[in-house]
């Protein structure tokens, strides 16, 4: 296994991934006490602790200089003006919806990347920012997809066996149009059908 093979920037991607997750639910618990600025402080004080000691015993601590400083100074206040903007934003919004919206860092980036580095665009990276787009829906609206995008858009129920037929009808009229229909004939009472598909996220349930 390479050093830049997938599975070791998969491995890295998960542990920042929890790294970021530990982060949000440690800021949460703090922000009672705490307000974002002492929050960033002592961040950004353990931070250069942590890579100082990281870059010393992994022998690379030389390769922290003071080369373009203006650079430095404009990537640090973007960046500890997001990082305030984040701890203010976990404190009044679920985490759950903080996520949500982080997973969009990816998409930001691949939009981004051709024009500032030049990178090109290719199928695969757009498949997989497509992937990561629909795990965005799937975590904001907590697995009630849109309508366009939910596997089964439409269940028709049975409420008496003797309905069957006109439920098989409805539901193959249903396709026709091109409409993600099933039907649901068990013997099984009209409230649980109900219950069981509005759990299963189904956006139109018709009885």
């Amino acid at each position: 296994m390479t050093h830049g093979s997938p599975l070791v920037a998969a491995l890295w991607m998960i542990g920042a991934i929890v790294s970021f997750s530990a982060m949000a639910v440690a800021g949460r618990a703090v922000s009672f006490e705490l307000d974002t600025f002492e929050i960033m402080l002592y961040r950004s004080l353990i931070g250069m602790v942590v890579v100082i000691l990281v870059a010393r015993f992994a022998g690379t601590l030389h390769q922290i200089t003071r080369r373009s400083p203006g650079t430095h100074m404009i990537r640090n206040l973007s960046h500890f003006a997001g990082q305030n903007l984040w701890f203010y934003a976990i404190t009044v919004i679920p985490l759950a919806q903080v996520f949500a919206l982080e997973f969009t860092g990816p998409l930001w980036g691949l939009l981004l990347a051709p024009l500032v580095l030049r990178e090109r665009l290719t199928p695969s990276r757009a498949f997989t920012a497509i992937l990561g787009f629909i795990g965005i829906l799937i975590e904001e609206h907590a697995g009630k997809l849109p309508f366009w995008l939910a596997p089964r858009q439409v269940v028709v129920a049975s409420i008496v066996s003797e309905a069957d037929d006109y439920v098989q009808d409805v539901v193959a009229a249903l396709k026709d149009a091109g409409v993600r229909a099933e039907a649901d004939i068990r013997n099984e009472k009209i409230n649980y059908k109900v219950r069981e598909h509005s759990v299963g996220k189904v956006p139109v349930i018709l009885a």
